[in-house]
């Protein structure tokens, strides 16, 4: 007893003369910033150790801190409340990963996984051979509509669409979709979100060759009208043709009469061709010089749609080749056979040519 009263007031005195306390081992090596300092390799500080009620019973100086048995972990008084140090530096953990298939899987704190997808969407536009085209999507709709209406390629990543009755719709082709509404209609949104319908009710048409010389029309309310060929070409038949020579540069034309109409390529480029050019640089642009010497720099490079159309002379087909490389061959001289009219063009001898149509009416 006498010598732990001595010992507090050992304590008591070194305090009041420097300010300072150091207990446990090394107790004369102590920090000048320290007021209390604590060393032991094998023994520890513990604080005051309480319930929830007890701790909430304590209103200490801000900053005091206590060991909270209810909830096992250390407790801060704020000068207002209590608070859990234990809450302020729990860390919530996610990650992502790169699957290396063009995703990537992310994992919320509580384990949950999504994957998300930025893999590229490809969208294909096929000629059936029939008349009529099919549209895939990105998400691999099928769409197949007439070619009595026509959809065209601008070039810059958008479509335009006219239907038999005129009306023109252009969409962009970058994340769009086409849905077909089942009604005879299809609803197009382009990759703003913006959405037309297009009424296709008045294409619901078929021809039917029947192989005997005969074909079958099979028109919107599904009546049938059997057309015999032999006996139209027997009344109305009209023999023209149109002949490219290569080595002379003519397109000749004989109408029904036998009259030829020549037409020299060359001289017609010679007459009426701008001197422009146009150049490709090595940094995927292109510079292009109009007639006033005036160029301007062309960029492609952003540019996501790669698509050709080359025309072959030997087959008289146009090629189209889609961003995947798929062809699709389109033969204009089945298409002259199958869709042919009966109009004339004549060269003048003014350096002007007259087209008659097949009402007959010259322009």
């Amino acid at each position: 007893m006498k010598k732990i009263i001595f010992s507090l007031l050992l304590v008591c005195s070194s305090l009041a003369v420097y300010g300072q306390v150091k207990i446990g081992d090394n107790p004369n090596t102590i920090d000048n910033s320290s007021l209390l300092e604590l060393e032991s390799p094998d023994r520890v500080l513990v604080l005051t150790r309480v319930n929830d009620a007890q701790m909430n019973a304590i209103a200490p100086l801000a900053g005091g801190m206590v060991y909270n048995t209810d909830q096992n972990c250390i407790f801060q008084y704020t000068g207002v409340v209590w608070e859990s140090l234990c809450a302020m530096t729990a860390e919530t953990v996610t990650t992502i990963v790169d699957n290396g298939d063009g995703t990537f899987t992310y994992t919320d704190e509580n384990g949950g996984e999504t994957t998300i997808s930025f893999q590229e969407t490809t969208t294909t536009l096929v000629d059936n051979g029939d008349g009529s085209f099919s549209y895939t999507s990105e998400d691999n709709t099928v769409t197949t509509f007439n070619a009595s209406s026509t959809l065209v390629d601008n070039g810059d990543g958008t479509f335009t669409h006219t239907n038999a009755a005129g009306d023109v719709v252009t969409f962009s082709s970058l994340s769009s979709t086409i849905v077909d509404n089942g009604d005879g209609t299809i609803t197009i949104t382009d990759d703003f979100g913006n959405s037309v319908v297009v009424n296709t009710n008045d294409v619901l048409t078929s021809l039917v060759d029947n192989g005997d010389g005969t074909i079958t029309y099979t028109d919107e309310d599904g009546v049938d009208t059997i057309i015999d060929l032999a006996t139209i070409i027997d009344n109305f038949e009209t023999v023209t043709s149109l002949v490219f020579d290569g080595t002379t540069g003519d397109i000749t034309y004989n109408d029904e009469d036998g009259n030829p109409t020549t037409f020299n390529v060359a001289a017609a480029v010679a007459t009426f061709e701008t001197l422009t050019t146009i150049i490709e640089n090595t940094d995927g642009t292109f510079t292009y010089t109009d007639e006033d010497g005036n160029p301007t720099v062309i960029d492609i490079s952003n540019l996501e749609t790669l698509t050709t159309l080359v025309f072959d002379f030997d087959t008289s087909e146009i090629i189209y080749t889609d961003e995947d490389g798929v062809e699709t061959a389109f033969n204009v001289e089945n298409a002259v056979t199958t869709f042919e009219t009966l109009t004339t063009i004549v060269e003048n001898t003014d350096g002007t040519f007259t087209y008659t149509d097949e009402d007959g009416n010259p322009t």
